[in-house]
């Protein structure tokens, strides 16, 4: 009779009586500890550097442009200029491993305002500056096509353009 009132207290109370292991509707999911070479990918992820159009953008309307810092940079990269200040524009090629820049004379500064081609938007200002006449297509042709380190300019620096 104990045996019978012991099925039916289990069985009212829908619980199974104590086992030394858990059941298996019980048991969590067993988690593999990362592997060796997926904690080399996270840890290498976290010192690889962010790409330049993560960190710098660059905007521009009908009156100048802008060159913001997104991340992680210094505040000096904040630039803005009108287009009406453009006095000269320089495209200097850096190789193939870091970033070509443009040097842009702006009227007032005696520093030019400096643009990193891969930051965010910076191809864009190129075509605009061509489109506005202030870096001509002859010109951007030739520095693109540049693999030397060269820097292309325009106007020319004898030239009173």
């Amino acid at each position: 009779m104990a045996r019978e009132a012991l099925w039916l207290i289990v069985r009212l109370a829908g619980q199974a009586p104590f086992r030394l292991r858990p059941l298996s509707s019980n048991v969590r999911r067993h988690l593999a500890a990362p592997s060796f070479l997926q904690r080399a990918r996270t840890w290498v992820s976290r010192w690889r550097p962010k790409p330049l159009d993560e960190l710098l953008a660059v905007e521009f309307d009908d009156q100048g442009a802008r060159v913001v810092v997104l991340e992680r940079l210094e505040p000096n990269w904040n630039q803005d200029f009108s287009w009406s200040d453009i006095r000269r524009v320089c495209f200097h090629d850096a190789g193939l491993y870091k970033s070509d820049m443009l040097f842009i004379t702006v009227a007032g500064r005696e520093k030019p305002v400096v643009v990193l081609i891969e930051a965010r938007g910076g191809p864009a200002l190129v075509g605009e500056l061509a489109k506005r006449g202030y870096f001509p297509e002859k010109v951007w042709r030739r520095a693109l096509g540049d693999t030397s380190g060269g820097t292309h300019c325009w106007p020319p620096e004898h030239s009173d353009a």
